[in-house]
């Protein structure tokens, strides 16, 4: 209810946290399974500042969609989930170049 009016919401709004979380993490899970095993394909420096540059372009791109009115909740809501799939897929990417970077350390 908003402001005492009944309001029907689609199975998008009502799930949304959830998909957007489902997404991100198995995102996550996936490529940093795969950047461990083909871990000496890229250096780890490649991975780590790759990542962040990546970010950075992605959540700008996904912050300008906010100026846009004409675009439809549809469009934002599938746009913002493959932003987090993708942010799930670079966080794994740079985690995997951060943990090879540390296990260089000395015990």
């Amino acid at each position: 209810m908003i402001k005492g009016k009944i309001v029907n919401l689609s199975k998008d709004e009502l799930t949304f946290e959830s998909d957007i979380g489902i997404a991100y993490m198995v995102a996550n899970l996936v490529v940093l399974c795969v950047v461990v095993r083909y871990q000496n394909l890229f250096s780890r420096r490649l991975r780590v500042l790759g990542s962040f540059v990546v970010w950075f372009v992605l959540f700008g791109i996904t912050t300008l969609l906010v100026l846009f009115e004409d675009v439809s909740a549809g469009v934002v809501y599938w746009v913002t989930v493959l932003s987090c799939i993708l942010s799930g897929v670079f966080s794994a990417t740079c985690s995997g170049g951060v943990f090879g970077m540390v296990a260089q350390f000395p015990p």
